[in-house]
């Protein structure tokens, strides 16, 4: 009986399988992918209209970019219409668009092929940094405080209290109001970094 439920599992792990049997069924070009993302205070942001390549199918920017969208934004009861750039799926705001606006709808549309691809959403309000510290990573100390922009503008990205070495110490972000619907990211120029600790989730998971 045992050689007969090994035979059994065998066949069922049969490795002549369709990339399609194994990550669901994906047609080429039947699904859409908008990104975009609206910062409160500056302008309507790019956006890039994609297709869903199939798992087969090695990825690349040019074949996933959808070219012949008609991509609007709307704001209240203004319309802006989005133009389409070289790039392929790139799609760009017009220049008199406002600046993004706090607590406030934005509706998304696209039309490709006939077919129409919509989203809302709401802006939160704005969120202010109060403090930015480096803390000893065992024992929670503050090392030093990072310069903001409101202090030294444009020379945060010069300043010598904000040159960090990576995976050095932990970053706290004190905020005015602090909320579950706040993220902060942290992005590096150096490539193939490594961005997380196998202790990553003991650390980062705490009680402030």
């Amino acid at each position: 009986m045992r050689y007969v439920f090994i035979i059994l599992c065998l066949i069922a792990c049969a490795a002549e399988r369709q990339p399609g049997e194994l990550f669901g069924s994906v047609e080429e070009g039947s699904e859409l992918v908008v990104d975009g993302v609206l910062i409160v205070d500056r302008p309507l942001p790019e956006l890039f209209v994609r297709r869903i390549l199939p798992p087969g199918q090695t990825y690349s920017r040019d074949a996933a970019g959808v070219p012949d969208a008609q991509v609007r934004v709307f704001q209240g009861d203004q319309v802006f219409e989005y133009a389409s750039d070289p790039a392929p799926g790139r799609y760009l705001p017009p220049p008199e668009a406002p600046l993004v606006q706090t607590t406030t709808e934005y509706r998304l549309e696209v039309e490709v092929e006939g077919k129409t691809v919509r989203a809302s959403t709401t802006t939160p309000e704005r969120m202010r940094v109060q403090q930015m510290v480096l803390l000893d990573e065992d024992t929670q100390e503050i090392v030093r405080t990072l310069k903001s922009f409101a202090e030294v503008g444009d020379e945060v990205y010069t300043a010598p209290e904000n040159q960090l070495t990576h995976l050095e110490g932990l970053i706290e972000i004190h905020l005015e109001k602090a909320g579950e619907a706040y993220q902060a990211a942290l992005f590096t120029l150096e490539e193939d970094a490594q961005l997380l600790d196998e202790d990553f989730i003991e650390i980062y998971v705490r009680t402030p």
